[in-house]
Formats: structure tokens, sequence, C-alpha cells
């Protein structure tokens, strides 16, 4: 195994996706076990340089590592955009510890029409970043829980989609860890899948209001506490961190800062 393909020691990320008070923002991460933040790059790059700088200061003094976060639908119909206006700019940057990527191609409008189109294109996309990424950092990906369903020729979406990152968080939003419908079953394909392709595998987890809905409703946390939501999160690390079955788990992943310190104790 490379180094840049060896697993990671089991932590605790966040997406971030409005840039905070950076001290506050760090003693929150601290005081709640985060030691990688998803920080969300708006395009164009450098008007946020100025404040991305220094929270990327204050939280390496804390041992925080802070990944570029961006990505949308529309990146997936023309790569030479985002590459040109987002990740060269990023890169230049020489702020970031790796580059985190959200580009869900089920919210491509063509999704519906043509799954096999977008989702081959989607691919296309990941290979590119990942080609202008390396060797300067690592490239992460979002992945849906069920993307191990779609079939890519004699293979799976799940699968190629590692095959071209070097890590990814899969989105397995359910408020209860155990079960047939729980965050544990949901992800346990792709945790089994990252570990069979030695990439390192976030599990992601939910925090804001997703919608009145039952269906909205089991997807999130919001409306928990943070100590009934920490139950539920213990037991997927119990279930996934140091067994033999996935020696490619990396931790949490918790979406996000908003939703998270808007949940009472």
């Amino acid at each position: 195994m490379t180094a840049d393909h060896a697993p990671r020691q089991p932590g605790r990320a966040m997406w971030v996706w409005r840039l905070a008070d950076p001290d506050a923002l760090v003693r929150f991460a601290l005081a709640h076990g985060i030691d990688r933040l998803f920080v969300a790059v708006p395009v164009p790059v450098p008007a946020q340089l100025d404040a991305l700088a220094r929270l990327v200061a204050r939280a390496h003094a804390s041992r925080i590592a802070v990944d570029a976060l961006g990505g949308d639908p529309g990146w997936i119909d023309e790569p030479a955009w985002p590459v040109e206006h987002w990740l060269t700019p990023v890169l230049g940057a020489a702020l970031f510890d790796g580059v985190h990527v959200d580009v869900e191609p089920h919210a491509h409008p063509g999704w519906t029409g043509d799954q096999a189109r977008v989702g081959e294109r989607f691919l296309d996309l990941l290979r590119v970043l990942a080609d202008h990424t390396r060797p300067a950092t690592t490239l992460e990906a979002d992945t849906a829980w069920w993307f191990h369903r779609i079939l890519v020729g004699d293979s799976s979406l799940d699968r190629e989609v590692l095959r071209r990152v070097d890590a990814v968080t899969v989105l397995a939003y359910r408020n209860r860890a155990a079960g047939a419908d729980g965050t544990i079953a949901l992800s346990t394909p792709q945790v089994r899948a990252a570990g069979e392709l030695r990439r390192p595998i976030r599990v992601g987890q939910e925090t804001i209001d997703l919608g009145p809905s039952p269906v909205d409703r089991k997807q999130t946390f919001h409306g928990h506490t943070k100590a009934q939501m920490e139950c539920e999160l213990r037991s997927v690390e119990r279930a996934f961190a140091g067994t033999a079955a996935s020696p490619s788990y990396a931790g949490l992943a918790i979406h996000d800062h908003a939703g998270y310190s808007a949940m009472a104790p």
C-alpha cells in the first residue's frame, strides 16, 4: 500500500459550508473531537483567501487538518471549469491539507433520463480532478450509500469512484446506527469495498433540518441532543474501528457545523 492510500487513523471530520469566526470554530472542533475540517472555498477563490488563511493557521496550531471543500453537479458537464476556476487557485494558495469534493451526480438534471451517461461523466470529472490534484495533495469525494447498486460495466459506481480518488466519505445518513435501515447496514457495502481497494473511508452523518416527512427525519439527528447522537455514533465506531473486516475505516464525518453547533447538549 502506498503512503497516499494508507488507511488513516479513525478520527472525526466536519463539513463547514459557511465560514465562521475562526477561533470559535476551532474551539468547537476541539471540544467535539473534530480533527479535520472540510471548509467550503467559494468561487472566486482569491476573495476568500485571507479569511481562510486565518482559519487554517488557527486550526493547524491546534493540530486540526483543513481540506478545501467544493463541488456542484454542474461540474459534471464541464470538468475544465472547476479545474481552472476552483482547483488551480485552491492548490496555488498552498493552505490546505487536502481537497474534498461534494459533487452529487443524482442531483444532475440528466440523472433520471440517462443515469449511465451522467454516471460516466461524473467518473470522468473525478479522474480529471485527481489528475490535477496529484501529487500536490490528496482528493477525497463524497458518495451516496446506495452507489453500490448502480452498475458501471461489470463494476459498480462506488468501486469506480474509489478507484479514481484517494479516499471517500459515504453519506449513510440515518439517526440510528443499528437495524436493516441503520447507518451501519447502509455503509457496510462501501466500507468493505474500500477495504478491498485499499482506500480510506469515512462514514458521514447529518445534523441539519431536512424537512418534516418521516423519510426526512430519519436521515438526520436534527431535533436530537448531542448526547443522543453520540450514543449512535459510538455504535458506528464500534462496528468498524479496529476490526479485520474494515481496515480502511477512517472515522466519522459530521454534516455540518451549523447543524451540529445548534444541537442541545
